[in-house]
């Protein structure tokens, strides 16, 4: 009797610890609509805290595909702002076509923490190369150099939020104070994969040069 006494408190004992540690997966477990609303939310706080103005992509254009003051253009469908610190002005300047070789340099930030996850601005070794492609209906990048280190974290696909901006902006091949440089905000779905599959925003300085 004693024994099967202990063997029914073992059982309860181990089916109550099996049920908290389920009632704690849920309560850590995020439906992925809480996911979004939380990028959101992360996205709303950062224009707030840095004061940026919003303005739509028909203002933009209006303004020759510049930003003023603190403006950041914003991209609804891609979950993307744009803000265009320096635009090439070099006598090579001009758009991307395919098959280019584009040099960038980055910042990345993990918005949640203001955490820095990456920074190749001033380290030559670690910059990367990304083959740009041009169709009718997208664009697309493939990273190339094997020591860039947004190749080494994240794999070959160039984050399509880093591709926006090539839409509108000039690079060349002047080196230094004449890099196009951008500032962007980029929600998951445009991003880099461990982005996309953890959904999480981040915010990006990127200098482009041609190769």
């Amino acid at each position: 009797m004693y024994i099967r006494n202990m063997k029914k408190l073992s059982i309860l004992f181990f089916s109550l610890v099996a049920f908290a540690l389920f009632m704690q997966s849920c309560d850590d477990y995020k439906s992925y609509a809480e996911q979004l609303k939380e990028e959101r939310n992360l996205i709303k706080r950062f224009i707030s805290q840095h004061e940026i103005e919003t303005i739509s992509l028909d203002q933009f254009e209006a303004q020759d595909s510049l930003t003023i003051g603190n403006q950041y253009v914003e991209f609804n469908n891609d979950g993307v702002y744009l803000q265009v610190v320096h635009e090439a002005e070099g006598p090579d300047a001009r758009f991307a076509e395919t098959n280019d070789v584009i040099l960038v340099r980055c910042l990345e930030v993990y918005l949640a923490s203001n955490d820095t996850m990456a920074n190749t601005m001033n380290r030559p070794n670690e910059i990367d190369e990304f083959r740009y492609t041009k169709t009718s209906s997208q664009i697309l990048g493939q990273f190339v150099e094997e020591k860039g280190l947004m190749l080494r974290a994240y794999g070959t696909s160039v984050p399509a939020g880093w591709l926006i901006p090539l839409n509108y902006i000039k690079l060349s091949t002047t080196n230094g104070a004449d890099r196009t440089k951008v500032k962007l905000i980029v929600s998951a779905k445009s991003g880099q994969a461990d982005a996309i599959q953890n959904i999480y925003p981040c915010y990006y300085e990127l200098t482009y040069q041609l190769y």
